[in-house]
Parts: C-alpha cells; structure tokens; sequence
C-alpha cells in the first residue's frame, strides 16, 4: 500500500496496481475528484488512518 496526497503520486500507484491511500491536502483540492476515484482509501488526517488501521487489526 502506498499512502499518498496527490494526483501524480494516486496515479502511480494505481498504474502500478498498488493500493493507495489518499491523505487530504488543501494544495489537491483542484485534482480531489480524480485522486477520490483512484484511491482506496481516503482519510482527513494521518491519525484518522492510524485509527482505521487500529479498528481493522483489533488493536
């Protein structure tokens, strides 16, 4: 899985078949609805994707 927060980096990812998890980035806003459709993931904030992988694992 590759964490990322912009257009290039989702569009990497997705061309190399890698998930990819999107963290919000204002500087993407104009690219948000291409990034939303590319990634599996999408997350506000670093810890609102550490708590999704806390929720996930049982932790």
């Amino acid at each position: 899985m590759i964490i990322e927060d912009s257009l290039i980096g989702v569009e990497a990812a997705h061309n190399a078949n890698i998930e990819v998890a999107v963290i919000y980035d204002k500087y993407s806003d104009c690219n948000r609805k291409e990034i939303d459709e590319l990634a599996q993931y999408q997350f506000r904030n670093f810890k609102e994707m550490l708590e999704y992988i806390e929720n996930e694992l049982g932790v």
